[in-house]
């Protein structure tokens, strides 16, 4: 009798799982759809990814490129005067002033004593320094800054010299 009970329950668990089994294929045709259409359709590289994107393999996705690349696996930079993402930006300055991932550069007006040329960056040379390069360092190249002159150096115990260059740059 037990059997009888149990043969006649199969048929409905196994179209359970029948109607089952057909919803997940349809939530997984659902989700698929959706996914291609949010995405643009191309032909298959060697990562899968469309041009524009590249394989992130953290995440194991398609990522769009940085600003400034493009092509397959954003493998090529954005050629001058182009810039941002898919090359889309056009610089309307020199080529050594457009930044292939933000366009034109600001051109710094001032900066830090030391400094000098396009946008401040070139160091005053060797005994210049401090402002427009205008003071003389009468000591040696290494205890000579850039800023302010001949500085002053410490002396360990042990008889080992020290020294601290603090990195300043220009940005505007």
């Amino acid at each position: 009798m037990k059997m009888t009970k149990r043969c006649r329950l199969y048929p409905q668990v196994t179209m359970l799982f029948v109607t089952l089994r057909r919803a997940l294929q349809m939530i997984s045709f659902i989700y698929f759809s959706i996914v291609v259409d949010s995405q643009e359709v191309c032909n298959e590289t060697i990562t899968g990814c469309c041009p524009g994107y590249f394989w992130n393999y953290r995440k194991n996705t398609c990522e769009p490129c940085m600003p400034g690349y493009h092509g397959i696996n954003c493998t090529f930079i954005c050629p001058y005067p182009s810039y941002g993402h898919g090359c889309q930006g056009l610089c309307d300055c020199n080529e050594d002033m457009c930044d292939v991932s933000n366009g034109c550069q600001p051109i710094a007006t001032e900066c830090l004593p030391g400094y000098v040329g396009v946008n401040f960056v070139t160091k005053c040379p060797y005994p210049t320094y401090g402002e427009k390069c205008q003071g003389t360092c009468d000591c040696s190249k290494d205890a000579c800054d850039v800023s302010t002159g001949c500085r002053k150096t410490n002396t360990r115990t042990t008889g080992i010299h020290f020294k601290l260059t603090i990195l300043r740059l220009c940005y505007k």
